[in-house]
Order: structure tokens, then sequence, then C-alpha cells
């Protein structure tokens, strides 16, 4: 065999090596690629699944009670009061699953997108207080919020709505695992052009291997079949995916049976932002806008 020949089969042979290469590449991504889909149809069943429930359940109520309610009687008010208490508590839980099942949507279609605004932080989350009020106390539980902010500067700039989701899904996530009686800690201030979001509850805790699951769509630390926590586990997934969009840190302080502490730090937007947000879902702009 004379050099020239050499020269070919050595060609031929890298060309061989490449292709072989070239063709575990492609193997290794249909192999993604099926694995992804293979998720996505697994979640599709999942949610359907899950979620059938958490919708049929409230649904079923408020119109049990609302029948009840049209059937009573004028001087029965005391009881038409207690059961629109009822109805307004079904109503709100309802309205909590469906604003995570939205995003849960957004998130996974990749349509997530910023839209930044200046927000009073004081007023932000008084509305808030506000709107789970008589949900903390229908759980017979006691909510503490407190406020810090440098500078006497209650103004901070963010994404308001996504913002709102989160607050509610920790707080929420707080509420759903705090035994009777017990506080509920909210702490908001600002540090360092970061707001800081500080939600504790004192319930059930999660265990050290526990911790890395928590973000996982559908899990909860109690999955058994006899939980006595309402929710898909929906909820802390949806605040970590937002939370990452955001560039935001959590940390997780918890210890079984000893409560657990979730500390979400949110950098401030930058640029120049027209819109000022009353709340997550109201928006107002300068006049020049």
């Amino acid at each position: 065999m004379d050099k020239q020949q050499e020269n070919e089969l050595q060609r031929l042979r890298e060309e061989n090596k490449k292709l072989r290469e070239e063709c575990n590449q492609y193997y290794d991504e249909v192999q993604r690629i099926n694995q992804r889909l293979e998720e996505a149809e697994n979640f599709k069943s999942h949610f359907i699944a899950k979620i059938t429930n958490e919708l049929i359940n409230p649904f079923t109520s408020i119109m049990g009670l609302s029948k009840t309610i049209l059937a009573s009687k004028k001087e029965e008010w005391k009881k038409v009061i207690s059961l629109l208490s009822l109805v307004h508590s079904e109503a709100f839980e309802l309205d909590f699953q469906l604003r995570n099942m939205l995003w849960a949507a957004r998130i996974e279609a990749g349509e997530l997108e910023p839209k930044n605004s200046k927000i009073d932080l004081t007023s932000f989350c008084d509305n808030i207080k506000e709107s789970i009020g008589h949900y903390i106390s229908r759980k017979k539980l006691h909510f503490n919020m407190q406020y810090e902010f440098e500078n006497e500067d209650s103004h901070f700039t963010t994404d308001p709505e996504k913002l709102q989701i989160i607050l509610y899904n920790l707080i929420k996530n707080a509420i759903n695992h705090s035994p009777e009686n017990q506080t509920v800690k909210t702490e908001i201030k600002t540090q360092s052009n970061n707001l800081v979001i500080i939600v504790s509850d004192k319930g059930i805790g999660i265990a050290e291997e526990q911790k890395q699951f928590i973000f996982d769509r559908f899990k909860q630390v109690d999955d058994t079949i006899n939980s006595i926590y309402r929710g898909q586990g929906l909820g802390l997934a949806v605040t970590k995916a937002l939370s990452d969009f955001m560039e935001a840190t959590i940390e997780i302080n918890s210890k079984p049976n000893a409560g657990t502490e979730f500390t979400v730090t949110i950098p401030e937007s930058s640029g120049n932002i027209p819109g000022f947000a009353v709340n997550g879902n109201e928006m107002f702009f300068d006049e020049e806008f």
C-alpha cells in the first residue's frame, strides 16, 4: 500500500469516526426529545387527574351552599351568614387554584415576559393581607405581617403580578401547614436594592432529604392519600419558576415538627419604568404615557 492509499484510508477512517460521533449525538438528542415528550405526556395526565378534584370539589361545595342559602328563611340570617362564609372560603380556594393553573400553563408554554412597574409595597401587601383575612380566620389562625424599608421608602420596581402570586403561594403554603391558633408570620423588607420576603409557619416542617423535591410539580411533603392538607402541590413549583425568571433566590430553613421559613430575595428591576401598580392586576401610568 503506497503513501497515497494510506492517506486516503486514514481520511476515510476519520470521516467514519466523525459520522459515528454525529450519529451518537443525534441518537442522544432523540432520546432527550423522547424523554421530554414522555414527561410532557405524564405531566398532562397527572395534571388532569390532580386538578379535577381541586376544581370539582369547590364548585360542588359552592353549588350546594348556594342552594341551601336560597332555601333559607328570612329569620335564619345567622345561618345564611355562616353559609356565606363557607362560600367565600371555597371561592377563595378555587380562585387560588385557578391562578396557579394559569401560571403553570404559561410557564410550561414558555410565555413568561417581564411586566415591571413601580409599586408601593405597603399598599401592595396590605391588599394581600386584606384579601386573605377571612381565609385566615376560617382556618383559626393568626397572621402577622411586618414591614421594614430602607430610608423609609416603600416604593420598589418589580413585576407586581408575579410578586403577587409568589406572596400568595408562600403565605397559602404556610397557612395550609399551620396548626390551629398558630401565627403565620410574613416579613417584607428592602435591603441593598433587593426585596426580601420571609414567610414562616409552625407546621410539620420539612426533612432535609425532602427539600430537593418540594419545588417539583404536584409534590407535597405529606403526599399520602390521607394527607390533611388540601392542594395539588403546584404552588411552590410556580413560585420557584417565577422566582427564577425574576432572578430571585429562595432559601429554606426547616426542621421536622418545628416549622418552616422561606426567604425569597428579589433584585429590583432597572430601567425607565413608566407604570405604577396598585396591586398585581391594576396599573396606572403617568400622564405623558
